[in-house]
């Protein structure tokens, strides 16, 4: 039987042992908090910088935006004027066409056709009046309303006031086989002592209102003019307009 021989360690030995893992773990512990340490410095410059990115990005960003307010209400401004300046270029437009209907008619009064002279049928116009009455619903079963615009003038002799009488005529659609039939405006007004009279050195214009019989279908419409005196007599006839709406009526020499 062999014997066999075991050193046994003294306390000092375990002593140093402790000792030297206590210094290690210790060591280790320094290591890590300085590399930590050295972590949150690096964090805190990446976060310093990140927050001056940021800042300039939302000044960037409020530039922008203060830059689209801008262009946003140049853009109304514009839009502003540009409809502005529609409205008075078709204010203008309308005032011009407006002007140049005027000069025409007071060139027609004192430089006329060389084949006009005297007592004139200037104008007729027709206005259908929106009621009730006019109302599509209603137009087969009532009354339809207009409003009448006559024009007369006196062409090269405006040396002396001209009197006379004047008459609208309406010209009812005839039956087949018959003769047209003429029927006076002035008996649809509601006005017992109208007297269509006119006296004028120049022009006169008249206007009247009338409603004329759902039965009633005019296909035209004569204007007849006479001097005190007969000597000076005109007669124009115009179609009547096919639209139920404002018309200018063509004139059409009798």
């Amino acid at each position: 039987m062999k014997l066999q021989v075991v050193e046994s360690k003294s306390w000092q030995w375990y002593i140093g042992v402790l000792l030297f893992l206590m210094v290690a773990m210790s060591l280790s512990a320094w290591i890590a908090w300085e590399q930590s340490k050295i972590k949150r410095t690096e964090l805190g410059a990446e976060v310093s910088r990140l927050s001056i990115i940021n800042k300039q990005l939302a000044e960037n960003l409020a530039q922008k935006e203060r830059l689209l307010t801008e262009l946003d209400r140049s853009v109304q401004m514009s839009r502003a004027n540009i409809d502005e300046v529609g409205v008075t270029l078709s204010k203008l437009q309308e005032d011009k066409k407006q002007l140049e209907k005027e000069l025409t008619f007071y060139r027609s009064i004192m430089a006329p056709e060389m084949d006009k002279s005297g007592l004139t049928i200037d104008s007729l116009r027709i206005s259908s009046i929106t009621t009730e009455v006019n109302s599509p619903e209603n137009q087969q079963q009532g009354d339809r309303q207009y409003e009448f615009e006559l024009v007369l003038t006196q062409v090269k002799k405006q040396d002396w006031y001209i009197k006379g009488r004047y008459q609208i005529w309406l010209i009812d659609k005839p039956a087949a086989g018959q003769a047209e039939k003429r029927i006076s405006l002035f008996s649809y007004l509601n006005r017992p002592k109208f007297k269509p009279l006119f006296s004028f050195r120049y022009f006169q214009t008249f206007r009247e209102v009338v409603k004329i019989p759902a039965q009633l279908h005019p296909t035209a419409i004569v204007v007849t003019a006479t001097t005190r005196d007969g000597k000076q007599k005109a007669e124009k006839r115009f179609p009547w307009p096919s639209e139920e709406k404002t018309a200018d009526v063509q004139q059409k020499e009798n």
